[in-house]
Formats: structure tokens, sequence, C-alpha cells
């Protein structure tokens, strides 16, 4: 059910309070004052994060949006990241998940990364995940466990995790063959053969039905025949934000369908642009390392940290200007690093 503010009134002599509504207030004027003066490298929607951070102990969320400010130049999805930090604050049910797929180790590794190490910022588990659900599970655990010794000498965990998962993926295509890669069909035999990716869409699809307020019920064979396009991992990310988006979905299988050929293109977009991301990223070290020893900057640049902002312009001629930029003005800028990521964050808005 979505969270309603107006619900819950406590009446007190003559007056009515309402905690909901006043905790509502309070996080609205939050969220407006981080827009207006935290500094954020993108709006925060209110819509999209209240009803996640409306059901957390209020020192919870509160202290979520003090992370967020706190980090905010090298967050680049303020609301993506709000979303992620209230969903790992909140108890998971273990119901919905199967505690043993590559995807929850994942997510459970990097929530014990967040509460057990010191790390410059949270590690968020969505914009860590897409890279390293293509890698099979044990690389992916060496990316995180390479992490974790090297986190002196990183800046930007993301952006690391990001260039150490695709380096894996392109040196070592064929490695580990006998340890089924994330997403693939279980083995037959054993335990795992009980749980094929039917029984687990069909047990999750009854669950919807039976506890989400669906426009009309999902038909297993229809949501099927798309979600088994996907590997499981992503088709029940498919049918999650079913879930969050119950409210406004006319049309279930429609929506199933039309995200289904969504992550389909996504997918495929991701793997023609590696080889490009790759070169790219070999570009723009060489580049930094020419300027590092060549331009008068007061400070060194630090790739970890402006890497990820560069990249994500997406265009070689762009990223090429902005470091021009930098060269012209080494004199006068005294942080470098932080200079490039506030250019290049000009330049994804022209």
């Amino acid at each position: 059910m979505p969270y309603d503010p107006t619900a819950a009134v406590v009446h007190h002599g003559g007056f009515q309070s309402n905690p909901a509504a006043e905790a509502d207030e309070r996080l609205r004027k939050r969220v407006g004052w981080l827009n207006r003066n935290g500094g954020l490298t993108c709006e925060l929607r209110y819509d999209q994060i209240a009803g996640a951070l409306l059901h957390l102990p209020s020192q919870n969320a509160m202290g979520i949006l003090k992370n967020l400010e706190e980090n905010a130049v090298a967050i680049p999805d303020p609301t993506g990241y709000v979303l992620t930090m209230a969903a790992e604050a909140q108890p998971t049910t273990a119901a919905l998940t199967d505690p043993n797929a590559p995807d929850e180790k994942l997510r459970r590794r990097v929530m014990w990364m967040n509460n057990h190490l010191t790390l410059p910022e949270p590690l968020v588990y969505e914009r860590v995940a897409p890279d390293l659900l293509c890698l099979d599970p044990r690389q992916a655990m060496e990316v995180l466990k390479k992490l974790e010794e090297n986190l002196p000498s990183i800046s930007d965990l993301h952006g690391w995790v990001s260039s150490n998962a695709r380096r894996a993926m392109q040196n070592t295509p064929a490695a580990f063959p006998s340890t089924p890669a994330i997403g693939a069909p279980p083995v037959a035999g054993g335990m795992a053969a009980s749980a094929t990716p039917e029984d687990r869409l069909k047990k999750r699809i009854g669950w919807l039905n039976g506890n989400v307020g669906l426009a009309c019920q999902l038909d297993f064979d229809i949501a099927a025949a798309s979600l088994l396009r996907l590997d499981i991992t992503q088709a029940m990310a498919v049918l999650k934000s079913l879930e969050e988006n119950a409210a406004t979905v006319m049309d279930p299988h429609t929506f199933v369908s039309n995200a289904v050929e969504s992550t389909i293109a996504a997918r495929a977009n991701t793997v023609s642009n590696v080889a490009q991301d790759s070169a790219l990223d070999e570009a723009l070290r060489k580049r930094i390392a020419w300027m590092n020893s060549n331009v008068p900057l007061q400070k060194p640049i630090m790739y970890d940290l402006i890497g990820p902002s560069l990249m994500a312009l997406g265009d070689r001629t762009k990223a090429m200007e902005v470091l021009k930029s930098m060269e012209s003005s080494a004199l006068n800028v005294e942080e470098p690093s932080e200079h490039i990521v506030n250019l290049a964050a000009a330049y994804m808005q022209m």
C-alpha cells in the first residue's frame, strides 16, 4: 500500500496531531534544502524517496541524507543512492529472496563492507552490481576483496570496481568454467535442480498476486514467456520494479513485457560499449599521466576520482576538451581533480 502521511491522526485535547504528516513535512524541507544548498550533482526526487525514508526511524532517514550531503560531489545519482541506502536499512524478508542466489551474496558482501570497513563513502550496491553480476561469482568476490585490500589508495570506490570488473570480464572470458555464471540455469541434480528459474518466477508471481495491489493479476504463462528471455536476476529485478510501481501500472503484463525489452536493449548496448569504454579509459589515463608529468599543476590529478565523470560523457572529444581546459587554467586551480569533475558535470548539461 502506498505511504499515506494523512492516515494517522492523534488527538490531544482540542488539537489534532498528525505525526506522519509532520515527519513528511520535515523530510520535504530537508530534501528541498539539499536541492538548493547541498551541492548535489542532480535533483534529489522527493516523490521517489519519500516512501522509502518515511518507513525508517527518523534518525536513520536523516542519517542517510546527511551521508548524501557529505559525499554529494561523488554521487552522480542522489535519488538512486538514497533508495539503495534506505533498502539496506530495512530488514530483509527471507521469503522474497533466495539467500544463496549470487546477487544476494553480493548484496550481503557490500553491506558487510559498508558496516565493517572505513570507506571514504558508502558502497552503493546498485552502482556496482551491473558490472559485478556480469562476472563469475568468484571473480566478483575477488574484485571486492582487492578493493578491501587496496582501500588506502582508492578515492573513487565505484569507479575502481567498475574498471576492475570490466578488465576481469575482458581478460578472462573463460575463467572458472566449472562454476555456472550468474543467472545461468542450475545444473541438474541435487538441491539446485528443485529451484529452476521457472520455479522461482512462479513463487514470486504468486506472492505479487497475493500481496500487491496490481491492477490485474499476473498470468504466469504470459509473464514467464517474456521474463525467461532474461537471466533470473534480471527477471526478478523486473518484478521488483512492478511491485514498486504497482499503484501507477494499469496493465502489469504490458509493463513486464516493456521492461524485458528495455533490459535486453540495455544489455546489448552495454556489451557493444565495453570495447569503446576500454579505449576511452586507456586514452584518458595516458593523457592524465602526461599532464601530471608536464603541466604545472598545483596537485596531481587523481584518475580514480575524475575517471567516472569523464567516462560518463561518453565522448572522447568532450573528455579531452575538459582536460584541455584544465591544462589552460592549471596555474589558477588549487584542486585540479575537483575542478575536472565540475567541468565534466557542466559539459553533461550542454
